[in-house]
């Protein structure tokens, strides 16, 4: 199974800008590296083929450098020109189970990615976490699937996202697997910090301590 993991290379004024808004352009920044830092932690020793598929396309070679340290086995590939469909169908090609996601959700439990590979494996050609904000934290596609739809009319970052995900890939059978949330605004940064489990994702629990986030030791 492949692992696709989308990223902005986290510079300040470019990554996390609804979450910026609130917090600062800094250190949203410096929560979309810790976040980052978590994802590829713990996929490392979970995922057969880990790609991270990174925007900019010349990201620095400090970004590569670091992705490799939490990640030494993955492997960078640019984003695809175009629309976030468009870059995502173009990370999804290929064959056999692929699943794709982001590091806006840093504590998304590894067990996501096997029920997601035995949907996938089975009767679902495709399958998500949805969130509650309308849109979803994974996004699987079975053997044999062409992503190009998700190029197509889907309003993404909406409350209709999962819904026209599902109108684009039809007739695909699509399963939901265990609803998870990420991080996009302040109010989803205090539930993130609230379900923490101490140690699981431990860049983003030393940035919500040193940012007054998170008060527990």
């Amino acid at each position: 199974m492949r692992v696709v993991v989308m990223v902005k290379e986290p510079i300040a004024g470019r990554v996390k800008t609804r979450l910026a808004a609130q917090i600062g352009s800094h250190r949203a920044s410096e929560l979309a590296q810790a976040f980052l830092d978590d994802t590829l932690l713990r996929l490392r020793d979970r995922a057969q083929s880990l790609w991270v598929c990174h925007a900019p396309a010349t990201a620095s070679q400090g970004f590569r450098a670091r992705c490799r340290r939490f990640a030494p086995r993955c492997e960078l590939v640019p984003q695809a020109e175009g629309g976030l469909g468009a870059r995502l169908a173009a990370a999804l090609a290929g064959e056999g189970v692929r699943v794709a996601l982001g590091s806006d959700a840093p504590d998304l439990p590894l067990r996501c990615l096997d029920e997601a590979r035995a949907a996938l494996e089975g009767a679902a050609d495709l399958a998500v976490c949805p969130a509650r904000d309308g849109g979803y934290t994974l996004l699987g596609l079975g053997p044999g699937v062409d992503p190009a739809p998700l190029a197509g009319p889907i309003r993404w970052s909406h409350p209709a996202t999962w819904a026209d995900t599902r109108a684009a890939m039809a007739p695909a059978r699509a399963a939901e697997l265990t609803p998870w949330d990420d991080v996009d605004e302040l109010e989803d940064l205090r539930a993130l910090c609230a379900r923490l489990e101490p140690g699981l994702c431990p860049a983003t629990e030393a940035w919500a301590r040193a940012n007054g986030y998170l008060d527990r030791p």
